[in-house]
């Protein structure tokens, strides 16, 4: 017998036993032994399964040990704020005590006293120079409170040069020297030498 061929291709059995079929299987009182047969399709999608949900649960492990470290990270930076050691290098950061940026821009930068009454104030530069391991002020504007009017004074820090303007008097710390082609100095009101020695006048001064 060459084979069976039921209903155009329903049901075939070839010459060799073996069986294709379409559609619905229906059996009433009996069972189907897997003894011979080399897989059990019952087994090996569980064994799919297994295997998917083991694959399932590593995903899940490592999403929530990365959670965790997330998390640990996130306390400690939290914590760093809190306590005003949280430094962000080269992005511009803002805690409760200290602004970090690479760069500033600005029309006009105003200070203003944290507290109502308070007599001091100003604005400093730091700066790394020579063999110093920590930064230096390079130039420091400083404001105190006198009775009538302010006392401003602008320094260099360590170096030791300063500028002092007590209203209605000025005074410097080092050498001051006026240059610029073509450039004058003018003095309005009353000039007083007392207590100075004047050089380098090599034409007659000529005093009205």
């Amino acid at each position: 017998m060459l084979g069976l061929n039921v209903g155009n291709g329903n049901l075939v059995i070839d010459s060799a036993g073996n069986i294709s079929m379409k559609g619905d299987i229906t059996m009433t009182n009996g069972s189907i032994s897997w003894d011979k047969v080399n897989t059990d399709p019952v087994a090996s999608g569980a064994a799919q399964t297994a295997a998917g949900a083991v694959q399932g649960a590593a995903a899940a492990y490592g999403m929530a040990s990365a959670a965790n470290t997330a998390a640990v990270n996130a306390e400690t930076i939290a914590r760093q704020i809190a306590a005003g050691e949280f430094a962000a290098s080269g992005t511009t950061f803002i805690d409760h005590r200290k602004i970090y940026s690479p760069e500033i821009y600005a029309n006009t930068f105003t200070v203003v006293p944290s507290t109502t009454g308070n007599t001091t104030g100003g604005f400093e530069i730091m700066g790394y120079w020579g063999t110093n391991p920590t930064p230096l002020p390079v130039f420091q504007l400083y404001y105190y409170a006198s009775s009538s009017a302010p006392y401003i004074n602008f320094t260099s820090g360590d170096l030791g040069a300063y500028a002092n303007w007590l209203f209605p008097s000025t005074s410097f710390s080092r050498a001051v020297s006026f240059s610029g082609t073509n450039s004058s100095v003018s003095f309005s009101g009353k000039v007083s030498f007392a207590g100075a020695t004047v050089t380098g006048l090599n034409n007659v001064a000529v005093f009205a």
